[in-house]
């Protein structure tokens, strides 16, 4: 299944996925997707284009108990894993198609590897949130990041 989710990203967000294109990132928070592409195009200057198959949750459809059940909403967990694809830019319109492959959950694993993931003091706080609600975790690796003293600080306090 693919869904979709248009976002408003500045220039240098869009550089940020451009030159990350065959790593592994992750969105510590919810993420509201679309099963219709067409909604999701008309929000911002980006489309984020998602492959589903290789998850094994697949996100939740929630557009039954939606405010807006024509949107088809369907609900990415917290901590949802992807491997970003590619990136095709229309500079001419200012539009931005990114592609992604959803790869896992992270509330539902027993074993996250972050190494090599260029966590920023955010994305150390948000999994420091996530650490305090997850319940199945048993391994974490963090090796071959930067985290600043501030985010080892959020993980540490979240793993007491």
């Amino acid at each position: 299944m693919e869904v979709y989710r248009g976002a408003n990203l500045d220039p240098e967000m869009i550089a940020c996925y451009k030159e990350a294109i065959g790593t592994y990132k992750c969105w510590y928070g919810f993420s509201s997707t679309s099963k219709n592409r067409e909604k999701a195009e008309h929000f911002g200057n980006a489309l984020f284009i998602m492959d589903l198959t290789k998850t094994k949750a697949g996100g939740f459809d929630i557009s039954s108990y939606s405010c807006y059940p024509n949107e088809d909403e369907v609900l990415l967990p917290a901590g949802t894993e992807f491997k970003i694809i590619t990136v095709e830019s229309d500079t001419e319109n200012d539009k931005h198609r990114i592609y992604l492959t959803i790869i896992n959950d992270m509330d539902k694993e027993h074993f996250s590897d972050l190494s090599n993931k260029h966590l920023s003091a955010e994305d150390a706080r948000a999994v420091a949130n996530q650490l305090k609600i997850n319940e199945t975790l048993e391994e974490l690796y963090f090796s071959n990041n930067n985290i600043s003293n501030e985010g080892a600080t959020s993980i540490a306090d979240a793993l007491k």
